[in-house]
């Protein structure tokens, strides 16, 4: 921080002996009257300038991320590359570069997802009604145990969470010892994979949405009536044309 905020100062004392060698009678107080008579319209015109470097300064000092670290800010997500004075440097997970402004950073909600060493990940699994909640957690526990990306140091979860259309739906929580995307991503890919495999073998049903048509219903009589004039009528003005 102190090194970029020299070389700022460095710049500005630079700029100022040249002013006074390349332009005659040019002297610093007649620059700071200038900037005096316009001062509203220059406080106005560098707002933004000035709120971001400030921004920078302070984030620089409190470090509330560091480069290599993996946040979230607004719509965007992914690494820091570079943090400046006045804005900030990300690459996205597809490749992508943004620059944040730092008083965006400084005054929004911001999500450090690697600034701790564990993270949580969690997966919701169905099972059928008829198949026995306890020996399905047993199941899931068992395939978490041999997933080495699951961290051994927190005990998983699997919670019942409720009555879906199909399905008795449980929650799965497991920790990770790196939180980062990569590993957070191929993670879930383990779980998905070893719950399914697990539960397979178990014989435990995972079902899929299913809806069920009643033709007994006289409304739906009616509706296959009604098809059957129109495809009747279709037919002979077919016919009268040939």
């Amino acid at each position: 921080m102190f090194q970029r905020v020299g070389g700022a100062l460095i710049f500005f004392i630079g700029f100022m002996i040249a002013m006074v060698i390349a332009v005659p009678g040019f002297t610093p107080a007649k620059l700071i009257g200038a900037l005096g008579i316009g001062s509203v319209a220059i406080g106005f015109a560098f707002k933004d300038i000035f709120q971001n470097l400030l921004s920078g300064i302070l984030l620089l000092i409190s470090e509330p991320f560091r480069i290599g670290d993996q946040i979230v800010s607004g719509d965007y997500e992914g690494t820091v590359e570079d943090i400046k004075i006045r804005a900030t440097t990300i690459r996205t997970y597809d490749g992508r570069q943004v620059v944040i402004p730092n008083s965006d950073l400084y005054t929004s909600a911001l999500t450090v997802n690697t600034a701790y060493k564990q993270r949580r990940l969690q997966v919701a699994v169905g099972i059928g009604y008829e198949d026995d909640i306890e020996a399905a957690k047993a199941e899931i526990i068992k395939a978490l145990d041999k997933i080495e990306s699951v961290s051994k140091k927190a005990t998983p979860s699997v919670i019942a969470t409720g009555f879906g259309g199909s399905s008795i739906d449980l929650m799965v929580r497991w920790f990770i010892e790196d939180g980062t995307q990569a590993n957070k991503v191929a993670s879930i890919h383990q779980v998905i994979v070893g719950i399914k495999n697990s539960l397979d073998a178990a014989g435990v049903n995972i079902p899929f949405p299913i809806r069920t048509i009643d033709l007994s219903d006289p409304s739906v009589n009616a509706i296959v009536n009604k098809m059957n004039e129109q495809q009747d009528i279709v037919d002979v003005n077919k016919t009268v044309a040939e």
